[in-house]
């Protein structure tokens, strides 16, 4: 006679697998915790460690690598501005410098430009160059200004 034995009991089949792994990888490319992964699909962590091991089909983040995914709002390509081999990236370069604000805060780094309402088209061409136009957000008008905030540089 066994005392509190409970039979074990897997939330998935053994031909639910495959389908387990298309979603872990989908959860993963969506910025998820391996943990957060293991509480949405109802499945142990060790589970996915252990068929990660053998398939290899995620890449392990850093420590607090999916924390800072899972919290970001903007997603764009954060290196844009790796390699300056285009006349749109050399401009922006040269338009940031000149009148941009590199705005450095504790959680979070930001630039700020500041144009003149009749140049809004540049400001929207600017963002959709970097993939970036859900990002603009206007502030109050000073002397027919409007400054718009962009966070354009990751943590």
């Amino acid at each position: 006679m066994r005392v509190n034995h409970k039979s074990r009991q897997r939330s998935y089949g053994a031909r639910d697998r495959e389908e387990m792994i298309d979603a872990i990888v989908k959860l993963h490319g969506q910025g998820h915790s391996q943990v957060d992964i293991a509480k949405i699909l109802n499945i142990s962590r060790g589970t996915i460690l252990r068929w990660n091991k053998e398939f290899k089909f995620i890449d392990p983040r850093t420590p607090g690598e999916a924390g800072k995914l899972k919290s970001k709002k903007y997603f764009y390509n954060e290196d844009y501005f790796s390699k300056i081999n285009t006349p749109n990236k050399a401009y922006l370069v040269g338009y940031i410098l000149g009148d941009g604000t590199l705005v450095d805060r504790k959680k979070s780094k930001r630039l700020v430009l500041s144009l003149a309402e009749q140049d809004k088209q540049l400001l929207y061409d600017i963002a959709e160059e970097l993939n970036m136009t859900n990002a603009i957000k206007y502030r109050k008008k000073t002397a027919n200004k409007i400054s718009t905030l962009c966070q354009l540089i990751p943590q």
